[in-house]
């Protein structure tokens, strides 16, 4: 009772902690968005310039008057659009013009342009070249700074989705982890659910990094990018169906098959339609985001299914999380159609961090319970085998491993066995107790186990007999002096008399054609000296019982 209290109290105060943590954190962020911090340590050190749009001949034009500074950079985005940057008359900047371009698309951009000196203080025109009919991207924001002022801009704009991405790739490399840590414990056929959960992360975290822009930071080319995009973006769906496959054991599993085997023929339609030059992936991306679409109502409808009409306890416990990734990307898809095909939005990160962190939680737990299930077994399965007196292997142990020896025919060709008898066990019993008789049990057990090679097994097979068994070549005789040698000056510290009768024999081929062929050999051999101890375990009790009378008397 004392410790259930414990357990509720350490739950409670640990539930504290993490609430004021979270007050704290709170706090703090309101303190900071309260706070004017002046120039102290100005980690924005940019400005958003004015922007006029116009547009000639098809091409948007944008317009800003330039501070009066050096040096003097600014930063804006491009997507699927050509650009041009001019200071007065003077072209400084031009992107996405290379011939024969593949694909036509120069990809998802940011810039960042110098300007040179002796236009701080002119005009700034933007020239944006729509590859795709109409199409000019995303309105665009245009920062003034220093060079490095405008990476830092970028990066102080994307650290809440950085935040979260390293979130999701620390649940990835985590679940992928766990997939190899518990290999042992599934069929040679499943996928593995960690593994599954592994990929989606590690394939959303691609397709997010992507987005924000970070990306290009390591690959500082547009077309590649543009195709890293749309491949995460094929792929992360699939192993995310892969998992709702494991979780599922009704019919239904199967729609989860169909849609990963649909989401990688429409990559490979989509690229090799791309190839051809008739269409870039980008103006092919409403087919994808149809059978996202589709694969939304079918997790609702399927799971729902599973859990009404199963016991699956897998889908009742991961059902909450699949929901809520699902209302997450539908709402991406319906924010970016909104947009204008613009910019994406963190839904679908928000959402897929929620349901990582909460299946990792759930998959972790439930690990942890199977293992403890197992350990709890094995204890049962010691204990079903173990002397509970003397911690010997029992009865039950001996016949098992009796009848492996007599499957495995080299093993019994190495076979050596001792016989161990307690003589007068019973006189022990009768006038000392049977507490005396326990040590007397113990006391064999523990010579027996400092005695002979610890490569076998020892077992007590009845009340004062024991029996060890060893699958190797051992010098049984000098084993057995020194067994000898142990109980005689253990019998020095009982006031009973203690000793004990053994017998030993290896395999013969000559003689033995199976494990109790050597038994009884041994068996025969410890009665012979059991027969010689008798006179003197006789005389020995009988000076017992004279002193025992005497001292009556």
């Amino acid at each position: 009772m004392k410790r259930t209290d414990s357990a509720h109290t350490e739950k409670h105060l640990m539930t504290a902690f993490f609430l004021a943590a979270l007050a704290g954190l709170l706090f703090l962020s309101w303190s900071f968005w309260k706070s004017d911090a002046g120039d102290a340590l100005p980690l924005r050190n940019t400005s958003r310039l004015e922007l006029v749009t116009s547009y000639q001949d098809g091409i948007q034009v944008q317009t800003a008057r330039l501070p009066d500074r050096t040096p003097l950079s600014v930063m804006f985005k491009t997507t699927h659009t050509k650009v041009e940057v001019y200071a007065g008359e003077e072209l400084i900047y031009r992107s996405g013009w290379e011939e024969k371009a593949f694909p036509k698309s120069p990809g998802t951009l940011w810039h960042i342009v110098s300007i040179p000196e002796g236009h701080a203080g002119g005009t700034l025109r933007i020239c944006i070249y729509p590859v795709y009919t109409h199409f000019y991207g995303n309105t665009s924001v245009l920062y003034c700074g220093t060079k490095s002022a405008c990476v830092l801009e970028r990066l102080t704009d994307i650290l809440p989705i950085l935040i979260i991405n390293c979130v999701i790739v620390f649940a990835g490399i985590l679940s992928i982890f766990l997939h190899f840590f518990t290999r042992s414990r599934r069929e040679k056929h499943e996928i593995g659910s960690f593994l599954c959960l592994g990929l989606f992360a590690l394939t959303i975290v691609v397709w997010s990094l992507c987005q924000c822009g970070f990306l290009q930071f390591v690959i500082p080319d547009g077309r590649t990018l543009y195709f890293v995009d749309f491949f995460s973006f094929f792929l992360f769906p699939v192993p995310f169906n892969l998992f709702v496959y494991t979780v599922c054991r009704t019919k239904y599993r199967w729609g989860f098959a169909a849609l990963s085997v649909a989401y990688l023929v429409n990559m490979v339609l989509e690229t090799a339609i791309q190839m051809t030059g008739l269409l870039d992936i980008f103006q092919m991306m409403s087919v994808t985001h149809v059978l996202m679409a589709v694969n939304g109502v079918y997790v609702f409808w399927a799971i729902g299914r599973e859990v009404h009409l199963t016991d699956n306890e897998n889908a009742k416990r991961f059902r909450l999380p699949l929901y809520i990734v699902m209302v997450f990307g539908l709402a991406e898809l319906a924010a970016y159609y909104f947009r204008g095909f613009r910019d994406t939005s963190v839904f679908l990160p928000t959402g897929t961090i929620l349901f990582i962190v909460m299946l990792v939680w759930i998959q972790v737990a439930q690990y942890y319970r199977t293992m403890l299930e197992e350990q709890k077994l094995a204890y049962f399965e010691k204990l079903a085998n173990m002397d509970i007196l003397t911690e010997a292997l029992n009865r039950n142990a001996y016949e098992d491993t009796l009848k492996r020896l007599e499957r495995q025919e080299l093993e019994v060709k190495a076979t050596c066995v001792v016989l161990f008898d307690i003589n007068d066990m019973k006189y022990i019993n009768d006038n000392f107790g049977h507490e005396k008789g326990d040590e007397a049990l113990k006391s064999c057990y523990h010579c027996i186990r400092q005695s002979f090679d610890p490569s076998g097994k020892c077992f007590r097979i009845g009340g004062d007999e024991f029996v060890y068994i060893a699958c190797s070549a051992q010098d049984l005789a000098a084993e057995k002096q020194r067994f000898e040698e142990l109980i005689l000056r253990e019998s020095e510290k009982f006031e009973f008399p203690f000793s004990v009768a053994c017998g030993y024999a290896s395999y013969d081929p000559a003689r033995d054609r199976t494990v109790r062929d050597v038994i009884r050999r041994s068996d025969e051999m410890m009665y012979q000296n059991k027969k010689k101890k008798e006179p003197r375990s006789a005389l020995a009790a009988e000076c017992v019982r004279a002193a025992e009378s005497l001292a009556q008397s």
